[in-house]
């Protein structure tokens, strides 16, 4: 046997479908709302992240840089280091012709 329907019951229905159709579609806009300012400060937080690593990255540029001088002046020394060897060389080798000039 089929239960018949009032047309004030069917009524009836039909508005409880509404308000819990109106109460789904406000928790799900409010849950996308919520979510949005979520995503919205995770995309700052990221950028602020971001902005940090480009920091960083140029920090570190610049410390290859200075790493590069530092490495330059250290074979510029090394030259230089050659050029006084050889040259104590000479001078040696001429306080050792004087004294033998000298016979001292």
């Amino acid at each position: 046997m089929v239960d018949v329907v009032t047309r004030e019951e069917f009524d009836e229905l039909r508005s409880d479908v509404g308000e819990i159709k109106s109460t789904l579609n406000n928790h799900v806009l409010s849950t996308l709302e919520v979510h949005g300012h979520a995503l919205n400060a995770h995309g700052e937080i990221l950028k602020e992240h971001g902005e940090t690593l480009k920091e960083h990255g140029e920090t570190l540029k610049e410390h290859g840089e200075r790493l590069d001088c530092i490495d330059e002046h250290l074979d510029a020394l090394e030259v230089g280091q050659r050029g006084l060897q050889d040259e104590l060389h000479l001078v040696k080798d001429g306080v050792d012709a004087i004294r033998a000039h000298f016979g001292v």
